[in-house]
């Protein structure tokens, strides 16, 4: 079977024997309605002339596609995941909030050289109180790294 193109490789057919062939559906061009017809043809052997006869049909095979209705497009309903219920207080929302707001500000602070003192401060205290917060490490590590700051730092990256 041959998808897309010409892409059947050359046999030899002994007398007697016989091959299938499958043609796809073509490409529709979008003017295409209902009911209209695509008309082709297909070659099937090479046209030697040391051979008696024609060799191949002259005009090649007709081939004749009849353009069918146009499917219907379906919507694929993607799988939502089910919205799992936030159980915290409204204690540890807050928190998360403000921590969020400070982390906000540290991003800020570590835009700009002239601010490396302050940060560095506010990156302490934050430390302090949430020690294994990732966002809060990575932003330390981005900020030793800068080249402005690093030099000299790589034992603190």
């Amino acid at each position: 079977m041959v998808i897309d193109g010409v892409g059947w490789k050359r046999s030899l057919l002994r007398q007697g024997t016989a091959a299938s062939v499958f043609f796809g559906e073509p490409i529709v061009p979008k003017e295409c309605e209902c009911g209209d017809v695509l008309l082709g043809t297909a070659t099937f052997a090479d046209g030697s002339g040391a051979l008696p006869g024609t060799g191949k049909r002259p005009g090649g095979f007709d081939i004749i596609f009849t353009v069918g209705p146009k499917g219907k497009e379906e919507k694929e309903e993607k799988a939502k995941a089910p919205e799992v219920p936030d159980k915290r207080s409204v204690d540890e929302k807050i928190e998360e909030a403000i921590r969020s707001a400070k982390l906000e500000q540290l991003q800020k602070l570590s835009e700009k050289e002239d601010d490396a003192e302050d940060f560095m401060k506010l990156y302490e205290n934050l430390i302090a109180a949430y020690p294994d917060h990732l966002p809060l490490l990575m932003m330390a590590l981005k900020f030793h790294d800068k080249k402005e700051t690093g030099e000299g730092k790589l034992n603190e990256v």
